[in-house]
């Protein structure tokens, strides 16, 4: 999660009005997404699911909270 807000404090930074970086705000969404995707391969909810389901619940709760801030954060970007 500390790196999630690193990377969105990141994005905030480069969106500033008195300094908009287009191209490293959205560099900083698409390492957001990397991330996310990451997190999402080394956990392998799809088989922890068997062993651990409230863990699993909890880890899926995590990354739907990504999509979200993915979500909020490419928004300024699409037609």
């Amino acid at each position: 999660i500390q790196k999630r807000n690193e990377i969105i404090k990141e994005f905030e930074e480069k969106m500033w009005v008195e300094n908009v970086k287009l191209k490293e705000a959205l560099h900083a969404i698409l390492k957001l997404s990397d991330l996310g995707n990451k997190e999402f391969q080394k956990f392998e909810p799809w088989k922890r699911i068997k062993e651990n389901r409230e863990e699993t619940e909890e880890f899926i709760v995590t990354m739907l909270n990504y999509v979200y801030s993915l979500a909020h954060l490419i928004s300024p970007f699409m037609p």
